[in-house]
């Protein structure tokens, strides 16, 4: 990326040993079982509007898991797909800008496919699930990669076009926590809360205890059995 590389570059990881999702968390990823890849994108756009490249992600990976397995994934803002309540996928995206653009951004996803659910770390097995573990068979990699890079440059082109408006429709047919009762991890602070909705830059509008209304840019947030 910083060599100036064209965007479009795609980097595959058969095995990572020091995987990572966001907040510096580790993500397993153990060889020949999932789905460790990071795309390079020059978008000419503004700085404020990366994050909405983490909802497009998640649509587009939605949209190819239903296209190649039949399965309907939930996505839980904002950045997280699920199954059966339990995580399979996370989406990571890392930019580098100006105040006034975006040089570039890398667009790391991790979908555990055919992960052995036994092989999970102790701490994850209890919200961490696979495609394998839900379809009681193997999911071909290469069938859904590709799948999920084609509904990613459809949703890519869309936003170049139209703005997130369109992106942000398809997210909430597709998501797991409007409407829900959660719980919100901001540092050291933690409330809880209806999420509402989402605001037109796809930052997640929270109704606290106390009625008052907060947009989330970023932060932890964890469905509530409420």
């Amino acid at each position: 990326a910083e060599a100036g590389v064209p965007e479009g570059l795609l980097v595959i990881a058969e095995h990572q040993t020091r995987g990572k999702g966001r907040l510096g968390r580790f993500w397993f990823s153990p060889p020949r079982a999932g789905i460790y890849a990071s795309l390079l994108l020059r978008p000419a756009l503004r700085p404020e509007q990366a994050p909405g490249f983490t909802l497009l992600a998640a649509v587009a990976l939605a949209r190819a898991l239903w296209q190649v397995t039949g399965l309907k994934a939930g996505i839980k803002w904002p950045n997280d797909l699920l199954l059966e309540g339990k995580k399979f996928s996370g989406i990571l995206t890392e930019m580098k800008g100006e105040l006034d653009r975006i040089h570039y951004l890398v667009i790391g996803t991790g979908i555990n496919v055919n992960t052995d659910p036994g092989l999970f770390p102790p701490e994850f097995r209890e919200r961490a699930t696979s495609l394998k573990a839900v379809l009681g068979k193997e999911v071909s990699r290469v069938e859904l990669l590709a799948a999920y890079l084609q509904a990613f440059a459809g949703e890519y082109e869309i936003y170049l076009q139209h703005g997130l408006a369109p992106i942000l429709k398809d997210w909430k047919e597709w998501n797991v926590t409007l409407g829900r009762w959660v719980t919100v991890e901001l540092g050291s602070t933690v409330f809880e809360g209806l999420a509402v909705d989402l605001d037109d830059n796809g930052a997640l509008l929270v109704r606290d205890e106390r009625g008052e209304l907060r947009t989330l840019q970023s932060g932890e947030v964890t469905l509530s059995k409420k």
